[in-house]
């Protein structure tokens, strides 16, 4: 019962703080769903500010519409990493490439008890590449062992609209094969669940390691330029607190 409650403290007085800035590198490894697409590693630098009204967490940008101890409400703007380049495969010879782009919209965050939030997100496309959405809902569980060591555990179900899946998952009838047929996929899911490790190696210095299981829905394993039905994302950071 004492490191139940011991635990509790901990992690309150993390929850109870508000975030700090820091600047440091970050390196996302991904698995592509792809057929015969490598895993490449790619770097971005990590950066944390917070002011009253706007903060860039990470890959995230967001300004605070409602920002109270146990709810927030953001407009917030994500990166879409994702992208199709036929260079990478000789599978993907004879397709189109398809662009990353920058999608925009809204996040809820609740925090009923210090240990566990939800969130959701809802996110439209803003150039025009995808010109589809994608919904979000996120549940998380931080399990502290002492200050210096937190554990993170999440579950995430991601809903993904035709235009989105068809943009980065369908073959135009231009781009068909005899081994690759024509394909308009609908709407598609992805549930991913991942673990993260937070270690504080001094008050200022923290590393980040996170895993990341994405299992594919229906729509796009079923690609013909798709060859998994699941894949596994590796996230590594290195921060400064400033």
């Amino acid at each position: 019962m004492r490191h139940i409650i011991l635990s509790i403290l901990i992690i309150s007085s993390l929850w109870a703080i508000e975030p700090k800035n820091n600047l440091g590198i970050g390196t996302a490894i991904s698995e592509s769903p792809y057929h015969g697409v490598d895993n490449d590693p790619l770097p971005f630098p990590m950066v944390t500010y917070h002011s009253d009204t706007f903060y860039i967490q990470a890959l995230e940008i967001g300004y605070k519409i409602v920002n109270v101890k146990m709810l927030k409400f953001n407009a917030i703007i994500n990166p879409v990493l994702r992208n199709l380049d036929p260079d990478d495969s000789q599978y993907l010879n004879g397709m189109e490439k398809r662009d990353r782009t920058i999608d925009a919209g809204f996040k809820l965050a609740i925090k009923p008890i210090p240990l566990i939030s939800f969130s959701a997100k809802a996110l439209h496309d803003t150039l025009g590449v995808h010109e589809g959405y994608r919904t979000e809902l996120k549940a998380s569980v931080l399990i502290p062992f002492n200050k210096s060591f937190i554990i993170m555990l999440n579950h995430a179900r991601q809903k993904y609209s035709s235009d989105y899946i068809n943009y980065y998952f369908g073959v135009k009838a231009n781009e068909a094969t005899a081994s690759r047929s024509e394909y308009i996929p609908a709407s598609s899911n992805i549930s991913a669940t991942g673990v993260n490790f937070i270690y504080n190696i001094t008050d200022k210095v923290q590393t980040n390691l996170g895993i990341t299981r994405n299992k594919l829905g229906d729509e796009i394993k079923n690609s013909p330029i798709v060859d998994k039905d699941e894949t596994t994302s590796y996230f590594l950071s290195l921060t400064y607190k400033i």
